[in-house]
């Protein structure tokens, strides 16, 4: 289930941390998720309003689209100093809980008609806002050996993720078999 509550879930991790131990113990790094939604039935959407660090529309309120789980969601404003420190914030507390970095995804969302702290036209920020995400994960991550693994955007971030996912890796058109083969022989 994807979740975008920017949250450790200790119902399905009672114990978050002893299982970062656990897993540290055999070896293994511990990778979360993070993507830029911020449904607005999580907490942590009403967090980042009462902060004033969502994007917003244009009569100044928190800009709300529906999301890729068919829910209202809105997304942090990047290009404010305060939006990237309450996100370094939030991520923070995965690394202090014993995460050892994240899959960083859903960036290329940015709606072109979205208000930002920068004053800049969201039409010209959307196809820098994964780089900015990118950047910001990278920085967060900085020293780590597990790096941010990012999911969406484009060819100018691809010094700042550990690993660049481009895009689903299912084409509903092709069965798995074909899709195996493509990748063992490099492409269909």
């Amino acid at each position: 289930v994807l979740e975008e509550d920017w949250e450790i879930d200790r119902e399905l991790y009672g114990d978050f941390e002893a299982l970062a131990t656990d897993l540290h113990s055999l070896g293994f790094k511990f990778l979360t998720y993070y993507n830029t939604f911020l449904t607005t039935s999580a907490p942590v959407f009403a967090e980042a309003v009462a902060a004033g660090v969502t994007i917003k529309n244009a009569q100044g309120a928190p800009y709300r689209f529906t999301g890729v789980k068919f829910e209202d969601a809105s997304m942090i404003d990047l290009s404010a100093p305060a939006g990237r420190a309450f996100t370094r914030e939030k991520m923070r507390e995965s690394l202090n809980a014993g995460a050892d970095g994240w899959m960083a995804d859903f960036a290329e969302w940015l709606p072109v008609d979205a208000k930002l702290a920068s004053g800049e036209d969201g039409a010209f920020a959307h196809n820098r806002y994964p780089v900015e995400w990118a950047r910001l994960n990278q920085e967060l991550l900085a020293g780590t050996e597990a790096g941010p693994h990012v999911g969406g955007g484009q060819d100018e971030d691809r010094e700042r993720a550990g690993v660049r996912l481009h895009g689903d890796l299912i084409e509903p058109a092709r069965g798995p078999d074909e899709r195996e083969l493509d990748a063992v022989r490099g492409g269909p």
